[in-house]
């Protein structure tokens, strides 16, 4: 009687294990998700490394924008002394096969710290668009993106 109690606790302390504390596989989209945090916390951080950890080498964009280009210009932002906070939307994302697409807007705020009342001195909000994709090592990076202006939309 002893061994099928301990037997039955055991079981179920392995189930509690299994469900709750092993860690589970991200979803793809879940994937992408963290790719766009990610970024978003090293612009934040003023981190370039990070930032640029999630972009393609083979980065390209439809205004002529590069990797080296990208990578200038959070350069050139970081120097700046003005810290930048980003608000994200909520992301929808495609995806199909190696390619996938985040659209989602982005609240940028840029000021000399917080104020009292917490405004910025500068804010712009923009709808982007983001492809990524999957690389040989069936990692996500970025591949291009646009913006609008949200008043443009």
């Amino acid at each position: 009687m002893q061994k099928m109690i301990s037997l039955t606790l055991l079981t179920i302390f392995g189930i509690f294990i299994t469900l709750f504390l092993w860690p589970t596989e991200l979803t793809e989209v879940e994937k992408i998700e963290q790719i766009i945090h990610h970024t978003r916390d090293g612009i934040e951080q003023e981190i370039l490394a990070d930032v640029m950890e999630e972009f393609s080498q083979s980065y390209k964009d439809d205004e002529g924008g590069s990797y080296d280009m990208i990578k200038g210009l959070f350069m050139r932002q970081f120097l700046k002394n003005d810290p930048i906070m980003i608000q994200l939307s909520p992301m929808k994302i495609s995806i199909q096969e190696n390619i996938a697409e985040a659209n989602f807007d982005v609240a940028i705020f840029e000021g000399e710290g917080v104020s009292i009342f917490g405004i910025p001195n500068n804010s712009d909000v923009l709808n982007f668009t983001v492809e990524l994709r999957k690389n040989t090592k069936e990692e996500w990076k970025i591949t291009s993106h646009t913006r609008k202006f949200y008043q443009d939309q």
